[in-house]
């Protein structure tokens, strides 16, 4: 039967600036031995920075760490025997990612006539951590645009294993890239860029990273669209009373308003403020008189409160459209069309009622003619 076993997996994973100890468990350790030697090894490396010896089965020592301890002081062992049964503890502190390796624990005993007892048992030990935020890269507070720019961002993370990275938008999985990595610091630089709509204004650019034991990061950032316009604006002749229409495409979780202005014949303006969804206006106490509209649209965003802030650009100049006037020529163009159509078909009618009258007088006078001149003759 082995005299050393390991306590625990072959790998041991540490978190990163942790403590670690590593096991070996020791069972039929013999008394009296002529010398029994307790040594560890750090990465195959011939040299041993941690030993100590005895005869005895029942001890509790530490261990002597040696000049070429590669460590730098943070590493202990200690011992401890009880009728031959025991553990042998290696602990080391502050752990960074460069202390993994393998810890070989190396066992030699001899007895009087005796061939000497040796046993080699490894535990590697595995130091992880993360993910953490670390470098100059990270998410802006928001993301300014307009629709259909591109907008882009990077974040860099650090972490062992490498950090799994996810980016969205609003609900939306978007596409990334690792741009960069320094794999001797566990580095990694994320980034992505997209394309914006005009429904992802007010949604929020997010990334979650996983890692070590499930460990997560993660950061957000607002996209913010800080211009938007309506489509297709027309201020048309109506009845009764003229009507302005628009487009308006989908504009996400934010609320945009129409500011309408309509110029009246006493050189005044009256205004008002809808929401571009409505798509239409018409009310005849604005546009009865109006010639011409004025507008702009103006871009909020709700805080959590339920208030709102404005995030467009309240200088914006407003935008002026004429009115239309084509309906009623038409109308009018068809009206008499339709009325001359009438009157000739009455004329018409009237005509050839009479000379349906002279035909059968002509015919009458015929057949007279023809019997008296008959009658003659006989």
């Amino acid at each position: 039967c082995a005299i050393v076993t390991r306590n625990g997996d072959d790998t041991q994973i540490f978190k990163l600036n942790s403590t670690a100890t590593l096991k070996w468990n020791l069972n039929g350790v013999l008394d009296d031995s002529l010398a029994t030697l307790y040594s560890v090894y750090y990465n195959q490396n011939k040299n041993v920075f941690l030993r100590t010896s005895d005869t005895s089965n029942n001890l509790t020592k530490s261990l002597t760490v040696e000049k070429n301890d590669p460590f730098n002081g943070r590493v202990s062992g200690t011992i401890t025997l009880n009728n031959g049964t025991g553990v042998l503890s290696v602990e080391l502190k502050n752990v960074e990612y460069e202390d993994s390796g393998n810890f070989t624990f190396e066992f030699v005993s001899t007895v009087l006539d005796s061939l000497p007892t040796q046993e080699k048992v490894d535990i590697t030990l595995d130091v992880q951590s993360g993910p953490s935020k670390c470098g100059d890269q990270d998410l802006s507070k928001n993301f300014t645009c307009s629709k259909g720019d591109e907008i882009s961002g990077s974040v860099t993370l650090c972490g062992k294993p490498r950090p799994n990275l996810s980016w969205t938008i609003g609900d939306q999985s978007i596409n990334g890239t690792i741009d960069s990595t320094k794999t001797d610091q566990h580095q990694y630089t994320y980034s992505f860029k997209h394309n914006v709509t005009s429904k992802m204004c007010g949604e929020s650019v997010s990334y979650r990273a996983t890692g070590f034991k499930d460990n997560e990061v993660g950061s957000e950032a607002l996209v913010v669209m800080g211009s938007y316009d309506i489509t297709a604006p027309v201020f048309i002749q109506d009845r009764p009373c003229p009507v302005f229409t628009w487009d308006s495409d989908n504009h996400g979780l934010c609320e945009v308003d129409l500011l309408l202005s309509f110029p009246q014949n006493d050189n005044n303006f009256r205004n008002l403020t809808t929401n571009a969804s409505a798509g239409s206006f018409r009310d005849c106490c604005f546009t009865a008189y109006a010639t011409s509209v004025e507008y702009k649209t103006m871009v909020y965003l709700k805080t959590k409160d339920g208030n709102r802030f404005e995030i467009s650009d309240i200088n914006k100049p407003l935008t002026t459209v004429g009115l239309t006037k084509t309906t009623t020529t038409t109308t009018t163009t068809t009206a008499t069309s339709t009325k001359n159509l009438q009157t000739m078909l009455i004329i018409g009618a009237y005509f050839g009622g009479i000379a349906t009258v002279l035909l059968v007088l002509l015919v009458i006078f015929i057949v007279y003619r023809y019997s008296k001149q008959r009658n003659k003759d006989v």
